[in-house]
């Protein structure tokens, strides 16, 4: 998939290292429930929108929804602080969905 905006990309290695890329996070997730037994144990990413730098989902704290436009409709950005997010969330008038 070609990535139109970088800061909302977001990255999925499988077990066997097959890397998809996604161009939001809400593509990952709907492949991500499409294909089950191919992201069993699969390792993902996110961009962190202060660094433009990958982070793992897991550590990531997400905001969503107010002016954030991502290119396919996500609209979710990634944070490695609950500080930093709390504070573009009430800028952008989003919400922490985590």
């Amino acid at each position: 998939m070609t990535i139109t905006d970088l800061k909302y990309a977001t990255e999925l290695i499988t077990e066997k290292g097959r890397v998809y890329k996604f161009d939001d996070i809400s593509c990952m997730t709907m492949y991500e429930g499409s294909e089950t037994d191919k992201v069993k144990n699969a390792k993902k990413y996110v961009i962190e929108a202060s660094t433009g730098k990958f982070l793992e989902l897991p550590k990531a704290i997400l905001i969503k929804g107010g002016s954030i436009k991502s290119p396919m409709g996500g609209n979710t950005e990634a944070f490695a602080n609950k500080e930093e997010a709390q504070k573009a969330a009430a800028t952008l008038g989003a919400t922490l969905i985590n």
